[in-house]
This record gives structure tokens, sequence and C-alpha cells, in this order.
């Protein structure tokens, strides 16, 4: 681009997470919702698990759900989920363990949905929602993509909308 027009004008750097939430906030109808951090995703998970375990929902897991540790091993593996996009009525196929967390992440969906937060695979569905709607001011231009790295499905369907809006892609991928 450089070599061809002389100079260049309107360069922005984001890192990916930084775009996702810019985009995501570019996004017009509907209530607005606040980043979760890790320790907001620990509480939710916590919540969950306690009001599962005094609904006596719990098989799998009723043995340990108790312990210290466990809405933090929840949290991640939630976290985990979530950016690669498992739908929970699938974890179910998985037996008593799948059950469990079937439960599990519908109670942390409602804690989420009660507190207004978000996590960061929400942020990527809304930002690749936003970038498809036209929503982001970018959203049309050249895109350079230097040295993403791309660990789950939310963010590969981020790239993915960005791609599909852009006039020409460079991108490389370590």
């Amino acid at each position: 681009m450089t070599r061809r027009v002389g100079a260049t004008f309107g360069v922005i750097r984001f890192s990916l997470t930084e775009l996702a939430a810019r985009a995501a906030a570019a996004q017009t109808p509907g209530p607005r919702r606040a980043p979760g951090s890790h320790a907001a995703a620990e509480a939710i998970a916590a919540r969950a698990v306690f009001e599962a375990r005094a609904a006596d929902e719990l098989e799998y897991f009723a043995p340990v759900a108790a312990l210290p540790g466990f809405p933090k091993a929840l949290a991640r593996t939630t976290y985990e989920l979530r950016l690669g996009q498992v739908v929970p009525n699938r974890l179910e196929a998985a037996g008593e363990a799948g059950a469990d967390l079937t439960r599990l992440l519908a109670r942390i969906s409602e804690q989420r949905v009660r507190a207004g937060v978000d996590d960061r695979a929400a942020l990527f569905v809304q930002a690749s929602r936003a970038w498809s709607a036209g929503h982001v001011r970018w959203a049309g231009l050249p895109v350079v993509l230097l040295d993403v790295t791309i660990d789950s499905r939310a963010e590969r369907d981020f790239i993915a909308a960005i791609a599909a809006a852009a006039p020409e892609v460079l991108a490389t991928v370590p």
C-alpha cells in the first residue's frame, strides 16, 4: 500500500480482543452489558454451584462441588466451552458429568443475565454480528492481521466476519 500510494495515513492498530471490544461497542440496539473479569466468572460460578447444591441438582460433581477449587475450575471450563461455542445441550450426551455441566451452565448463564455481565466469548459473538451488519466503521476497509493467534471458534468466527467484509486482507497466523 505504501509503495502504491507513497504514504500511509489512518492506520490503526489493535489487539484482537481490543478490536472485538470496539466492534461489540458499535452494536446498536439492545441492553449494554459490562465485560466480566476472571474474578467475576469465578464468583458467578460459585453462586451457580451454591444454588445447584441447594436444589440437589448435582450427581456426578456432588462429591467435589463443595471443595474450594471447584468454582474456579468450573469458571475455567465454562470459559473454554463458551469460546469453543459448545452448545450446552450437547453435553448431556456425556453422561452424568455432561448432565451436571449442562445444569451448571444454565445457572451460570442465568447469573450472567442477572448481573448484566458478559464474558470474552460473548464479546466475540457480539463483535462478529456488529462487523457483519456493517455497524463497525472499519468494516469494508482493507485489513492487515499480523501474528494473530486463533485459539477458539469464537475468535475464528470474528476473523471470518472481518475478512468477509474487507475488500483486501493480509493475515499472518503463527
